[in-house]
């Protein structure tokens, strides 16, 4: 019920516009190209907190564990502040999805100083979380096996995203078809497409 009332609040506080916009598909050449910084990055702490208005956010600690993209340093932790979260007993769910703490993955940022309803590139298209096993999984929850770069000069039609960042390629988690790529093979297709 406090959900619920939290959600009605902040439909009569936001603008319109806000509950009419939609993410966009982007590229990995979009994602590696427009990105602030790329980074490699474990969550080690999490907060979430209401505002003096009654919105909330979770401020997300990440250690860096090596740079693709960017000025941040190994060994430096920064903190991106996401919109939504739990606090005060209440739940604000913009459909993004916030790290937890624990989870290991390469993220591409936006911005670091700029406040964005997510900071992540594409929202979870821009967000791979390495499984323990050194699986990665997209925005979409399945397996990468595949970046396929498509040209900067192709035309396609603008579509909502799905969670999946355009030329990257995934399977379910349980299938065998296809061999996930490893975290290594995966930072060096980013590294390739960045030469581009």
């Amino acid at each position: 019920m406090k959900t619920l009332f939290l959600f009605i609040s902040l439909y009569c506080y936001l603008p319109q516009s806000s509950f009419a916009s939609s993410i966009l598909e982007v590229s990995i050449n979009q994602l590696v190209h427009k990105s602030a910084s790329i980074v490699e990055g474990e969550v080690v702490s999490i907060n979430p907190e209401m505002s003096i208005d009654g919105q909330i956010y979770t401020y997300v600690d990440f250690l860096i564990l090596d740079t693709l993209s960017g000025s941040l340093n190994v060994g430096e932790t920064i903190t991106l502040r996401f919109t939504g979260g739990t606090a005060n007993g209440l739940t604000l769910n913009i459909g993004s999805t916030i790290p937890s703490v624990g989870e290991h993955g390469i993220y591409f940022i936006e911005s670091i100083n700029v406040p964005l309803m997510n900071p992540l590139y594409g929202w979870s298209q821009g967000h791979f979380r390495v499984q323990p096993n050194g699986h990665i999984l997209a925005g979409n929850d399945q397996v990468v096996v595949g970046i396929n770069n498509h040209s900067t000069h192709e035309k396609s039609p603008m579509k909502t995203s799905t969670g999946l960042a355009k030329g990257v390629i995934t399977r379910p988690n349980k299938a065998t078809l296809s061999l996930p790529i490893t975290l290594d093979q995966f930072k060096s297709r980013i590294n390739d497409i960045k030469q581009k």
